[in-house]
């Protein structure tokens, strides 16, 4: 069983809700066509309407729970209703429930034939989540919660029109504007940076791992043919230099003026670091519990990729566009 973490500044309880809704990942959408997948909670052969579905003293993830409540409020829209056996921190009520999200969206997923038209998925809408404990008639209970809006004005030209230019890197950097999850994202713009990596114009940066005597006597004291052809595709490799990954991302990002990256408040130089942590992090996506650093990804591989992109398809001195809008 789950133990719920303690904070002394989070005050517990064992009573929370949250509104939660069923919703598509995508829709297909086309001149003369628009899909629409929509979700409803179905319990002993109806919708789920005006009688709730309620259940209790179970025990759902290792959690032990006191009673599960799942109410429709019209429209979309359910109210989750948690009652704990031990008092949790909204932290962990959050952590749970996220869980709870994930596991309930892919136990729908072998019942979802057509997922061309979109994957139906479960999602909590967080600004709702509250401390739902029963308090003493007449008593207050100050809620707080902050909304925001931001506004922005596109610029939209004769000369902007006409500038605009397309390659398959324009798709792939769009894809991860377009993508919901910090991890989609994160893969669609390091692809632009690895693009990058496999130009030739940088090769003569870099030093090889083998000079060409020494890739002579390497072959020559291969065993086999098998093996000697092996090794030779190895050593053809243009990765196979004396500079580790990192140092070379550095070193072409500098070379084509993206050696810092501006944000609102400051000017952020790159170094070995930032480099190895956006490769590292590239690389573990698919492991298991791998998070993504959102502040690298939106302050410093956002700006990266719009600046590699700009290099790749010329359309103007990447520094310029990389750099000067965050």
């Amino acid at each position: 069983m789950i133990t719920p973490s303690a904070s002394s500044s989070d005050p517990l309880s064992t009573c929370y809700e949250v509104p939660v809704r069923f919703a598509p990942s995508h829709a297909i959408a086309r001149p003369g066509f628009l899909s629409h997948r929509k979700g409803l909670f179905w319990h002993d052969g109806v919708a789920l309407g005006a009688k709730p579905f309620d259940f209790g003293d179970a025990d759902v993830l290792g959690t032990a729970l006191r009673r599960l409540l799942l109410t429709h409020q019209g429209g979309d829209k359910y109210l989750l209703s948690l009652e704990f056996v031990a008092a949790r921190s909204l932290q962990d009520t959050e952590d749970f429930i996220q869980r709870l999200i994930d596991a309930f969206t892919v136990s729908m997923a072998g019942n979802q034939r057509d997922p061309w038209y979109g994957n139906l998925l479960l999602e909590a809408l967080w600004p709702g989540l509250r401390d739902s404990t029963p308090k003493p008639p007449g008593t207050i209970s100050p809620e707080i919660s902050t909304a925001m809006t931001s506004e922005e004005f596109i610029v939209v030209s004769e000369a902007s029109l006409q500038a605009l230019s397309w390659s398959p890197l324009t798709a792939i950097f769009a894809e991860g504007m377009r993508a919901a999850q910090p991890k989609s994202k994160f893969l669609f713009w390091f692809v632009i940076l690895e693009e990058l990596e496999s130009r030739d114009e940088f090769k003569a940066l870099f030093d090889p791992l083998f000079s060409a005597d020494e890739k002579n006597h390497l072959l020559q004291a291969s065993l086999s043919a098998g093996a000697r052809q092996r090794l030779e595709q190895l050593l053809k490799n243009p990765s196979a230099t004396q500079q580790g990954r990192a140092e070379k991302l550095l070193a072409i990002l500098k070379q084509i003026d993206l050696g810092e990256v501006k944000r609102l408040d400051k000017t952020i130089p790159l170094d070995l670091a930032i480099c190895r942590s956006l490769i590292k992090q590239r690389n573990n996506i698919a492991h298991k519990g791998a998070m993504i650093d959102l502040d690298q990804l939106y302050t410093v591989l956002f700006p990266l990729a719009q600046g590699a992109l700009a290099y790749l398809t010329n359309v103007i001195r990447p520094a310029i566009l990389a750099l000067t809008h965050f």
